[in-house]
Order: structure tokens, then sequence, then C-alpha cells
């Protein structure tokens, strides 16, 4: 989709497993995203899948995603802020909203990055826990 724009207000929607967010009875920030949401098995992500909540409904973005997948929204601003950019790649993803979080040519996204942007992320719908076996 040609023309899209991506401003410094605009929000970002990230997927999240159970694992990804806190417990309740966390001494840490319960409720809260923690940096598992960009990491892969404790490694940063180079390419932070997210959607441009703009182009999407929450509705959308938890019907694309798997069973008990939550959501967690982070700005452009936090996110440029912490040294990244946001890439629109609708061609990396299942919907025209799709964008990567991306560091800059030449560097990677490190653990304290991982770390900053989770304490910026805020849960906007709660994933709900794996069935027990």
């Amino acid at each position: 989709m040609e023309g899209v724009t991506i401003d410094d207000g605009d929000v970002l929607y990230r997927r999240l497993f159970y694992e990804n967010v806190y417990p309740p009875h966390s001494k840490k920030r319960p409720g809260e995203v923690n940096s598992t949401a960009f990491t892969d098995h404790g490694d940063p992500l180079q390419q932070v899948s997210v959607k441009l909540a703009k182009m999407i409904t929450l509705e959308e973005c938890v019907r694309n995603g798997r069973p008990g997948q939550g959501v967690a929204t982070i700005t452009v601003a936090a996110v440029k802020a912490l040294g990244l950019r946001v890439r629109y790649t609708p061609e990396n993803g299942t919907t025209a909203a799709h964008c990567d979080i991306e560091p800059p040519d030449g560097e990677v996204i490190t653990m304290l990055q991982c770390r900053q942007m989770a304490r910026a992320a805020k849960v906007l719908r709660a994933p709900t826990p794996p069935p027990k076996p």
C-alpha cells in the first residue's frame, strides 16, 4: 500500500503470549509486559513484528493471532526514543498493517532496548493462560 506514513503519535500493536506478561503475584510489575515479548528464547529479536493500529482493529489483530494471545500497545515515539525505527513491511506479515521495529543499519537491538520497550508497552488485552494438561 503506497503512501502509508508512520508518525511519532501512531500506536503499534504487539501480540503477547501469557508468559510475556508478569503474573498477578509477581513482585516486579504485576500485569505488565516483560522483555520476553521482544525476545526469542532470551535473545533480542532483530525484527519485532507489530501492527499499525490505525490500519487494523484490535479485534482483527487478535483474530489474526494464535488462540489465547493478548495485545500490547507501544507508540512509535517510544520506539524511536530508544534509537530504533519502525518500517512499514506489509510483505512480511499477514495484513496490510504489518510493520517491523528494527535497529538502525549495522546495529542490533539489545536486551536493554527489549527491557525498555517492555516498560513502554501497555497491555491492551491480556493474554489467557494456556490450558492445563
